[in-house]
């Protein structure tokens, strides 16, 4: 059997039959954000759901480690053998004074269950990006818990190794707390993601990060229209550039909130120069570290990454 007939035969086996309208492809390039509803059919979201919250479960430790190395930063060389239990990563983010997560993370599952996924939104991210081959950048869960705190605005590419505008996050809820009115779903800042007066004129002539006060970080008076798709049905999703600023609020259904995000960019784009050295101001936030630290070793600056190509 072709390689094309069985990636058909996985589409109607996982999809509902979705197609990306020109109006989903227009709100996606224009306002940087868009919902494809129905993208997957009800029972694919129950195996991602008992396969992905699995996981979770069995790797609870880890996720505490990797928030302990984030919030590490360059700082201090992260020691596995003074984290060797949740209590103990807890118990060093509340002195160093946290006040708390906005979610556990997972990168990469190896779940049949996600890969399956990951053929079929390749093929969208194609569509959506206007390009004839994309790279799997990471697939990632995302675990908020009633007690976590909001997830502040961002974008993803910053905190990547890739020189790219062609990023796109496939965010697909597995239960009520990411598609209710009052879950945690995904806040967009409408066209955020084309406003690049905003890192031109907010970074200094080197073009590094400033360490800013908070209210210099407040940009609620710059951008008027923040949106969002709730309420969602299981098995909807959506989707983001790589550049959009968005967020995601407390937890408020009385449940944790359990999210796989499917990220792939460009085929062609290339691995930043200076990424993941501190004088070039260039190394991301850390938070992905764990994503791309098993190949970036390998990868050349200026050249394409080994990764997946669809």
């Amino acid at each position: 059997m072709s390689s094309s007939m069985i990636l058909i035969l996985m589409i109607l086996k996982i999809c509902k039959g979705y197609t990306p309208s020109l109006v989903d492809q227009l709100a996606f390039s224009r306002e940087g954000h868009a919902k494809l509803p129905k993208l997957l059919r009800l029972s694919t979201v129950q195996m991602l759901y008992t396969d992905c919250s699995r996981f979770c479960s069995e790797n609870v430790l880890s996720a505490w480690q990797q928030k302990v190395e984030v919030h590490l930063k360059h700082d201090k060389k992260f020691d596995k053998t003074q984290f060797s239990t949740i209590e103990s990563c807890q118990a060093f983010l509340e002195s160093e004074g946290t006040g708390g997560i906005p979610f556990l993370q997972h990168f990469n599952p190896d779940l049949e269950a996600v890969k399956d996924v990951v053929g079929v939104t390749s093929q969208l991210a194609k569509t959506f990006l206007g390009v004839g081959k994309v790279r799997l950048y990471q697939t990632s869960l995302f675990l908020k818990r009633a007690v976590d705190h909001p997830t502040p605005f961002h974008s993803d590419i910053p905190m990547t190794p890739f020189d790219t505008n062609s990023m796109i996050t496939f965010w697909i809820p597995l239960n009520a707390g990411g598609v209710k009115a009052g879950g945690s779903g995904l806040q967009f800042v409408d066209r955020s993601h084309v406003d690049i007066a905003l890192q031109f004129f907010k970074n200094n002539n080197n073009n590094k990060r400033k360490k800013r006060k908070k209210e210099e970080e407040d940009l609620s008076k710059r951008y008027a229209n923040v949106s969002n798709h709730l309420p969602l049905q299981e098995g909807d999703a959506t989707i983001h550039n790589g550049w959009l600023l968005h967020a995601s609020g407390r937890e408020n259904c009385g449940c944790e909130r359990l999210a796989l995000a499917i990220t792939f960019v460009d085929a062609d784009a290339t691995v930043r120069v200076g990424f993941g050295k501190e004088e070039s101001g260039n190394s991301g936030y850390g938070e992905d570290k764990r994503s791309f630290e098993n190949w970036i070793g390998r990868a050349k600056e200026g050249s394409t990454p080994p990764l997946p190509v669809y």
